[in-house]
């Protein structure tokens, strides 16, 4: 008696645990209880479904129509709980398009920009529904950091060391001025920082010293517990190493019809340091003006591209300056395609 006792206790300790684990797991649960969900759809429920959770334009509706008759996408439902499924899927959908028969250049062009935008929703709403949280050894060094001291000062500086017990912080010269003459040993301090091709992360911690120089401050940081999301980024980007000639534009009346007229500068240098399907960060000796209007000259592939763009704030380091610039909204989808596989590093012959 005593071990059928012992046997059935076993049993019920068993399941208890095992739907533990599946609750806190998601194990074999490919939803949240509340979207109630089936494992598998037919075609209709997944295209309604992801239309009206991704909040797709009609031009992205036709575009996952047409995807479905292409290729499988019946689990594609799932890629809002599972970023491997988003990831399979698009490598997937873009190969059939560019291998397929059936479609002329200019719908390829469109098919395949509108599999990159529902992907880009689908990211976007899965990182809304699971915000994470890292550790602080996900941080790399040189990423950059916006630090927000108790009392309201903003400054800017770059991680340069990490162990496990602290971070070290090089403020940039600029704001190392301003809070030289302040006491900031073991002030409470606000840290955020994007991850590129991610989203917005924010941490508090406090301040254990300080080296203070001619030329730098260093702040030496207490390593955070956790490190929480706080903002998505719409469109993703990517760090770059691309070197590019660029104009400056001016507006300019015509004496005879009254019209403004665009004019651009000789050209300038600069390096593109990151990269997005709707802007760039553009490392420049040259200062240039917020809202002045850029002639990009851009090389990616096998191709020039040719991109509009207006510079929407300028940051100054070491007397190196990074525009940070967003594109114009006619920028041809072609343009934004190549950039998108630039940001993917999807190999354009596959």
């Amino acid at each position: 008696m005593p071990s059928i006792i012992l046997i059935l206790s076993s049993v019920v300790l068993s399941v208890i645990v095992a739907h533990l684990l599946f609750k806190k797991f998601r194990i074999l649960t490919p939803f949240n209880k509340e979207n109630k969900q089936n494992l598998f759809m037919s075609k209709e429920e997944s295209i309604k479904y992801i239309s009206e959770r991704a909040e797709l334009t009609e031009e992205e509706n036709v575009g996952l129509d047409v995807l479905f008759d292409l290729i499988s996408g019946i689990r594609l439902h799932q890629a809002f709980e599972n970023e491997e499924i988003s990831k399979k899927w698009l490598v997937t959908a873009r190969r059939a398009i560019t291998k397929s028969e059936l479609f002329d250049p200019s719908t390829k062009e469109e098919l395949e920009y509108a599999t990159y935008e529902i992907y880009r929703k689908i990211s976007n709403k899965r990182q809304l529904l699971h915000p994470s949280i890292k550790k602080s050894s996900d941080i790399t060094l040189g990423q950059v950091m916006d630090l927000k001291l108790s009392d309201s000062i903003t400054i800017q500086g770059e991680l340069i060391e990490t162990n496990f017990h602290s971070l070290s912080v090089l403020i940039y010269e600029q704001d190392s001025l301003i809070i030289k003459p302040l006491k900031l040993n073991k002030k409470k301090i606000s840290i955020s920082f994007w991850k590129e091709m991610d989203a917005r992360y924010k941490f508090n911690t406090s301040i254990s010293t300080v080296e203070k120089n001619k030329k730098s401050v260093i702040l030496h940081l207490f390593l955070p517990r956790e490190i929480a999301c706080v903002q998505i980024r719409t469109h993703p980007r990517q760090h770059a190493e691309i070197p590019i000639k660029f104009r400056q534009g001016t507006l300019s009346t015509d004496s005879d019809t009254g019209a403004l007229q665009e004019n651009f500068s000789s050209i300038l240098f600069g390096i593109i340091n990151n990269i997005g399907p709707w802007g760039c960060s553009i490392i420049s000796h040259i200062p240039i003006p917020e809202n002045t209007i850029l002639m990009i000259e851009m090389p990616l592939f096998n191709q020039i591209l040719h991109i509009k763009g207006i510079v929407r704030n300028i940051t100054n380091h070491s007397k190196v300056f990074t525009l940070h610039v967003e594109f114009h909204e006619d920028t041809s989808k072609h343009n934004t395609l190549q950039i998108y596989h630039y940001i993917f590093a999807e190999n354009i012959s596959n």
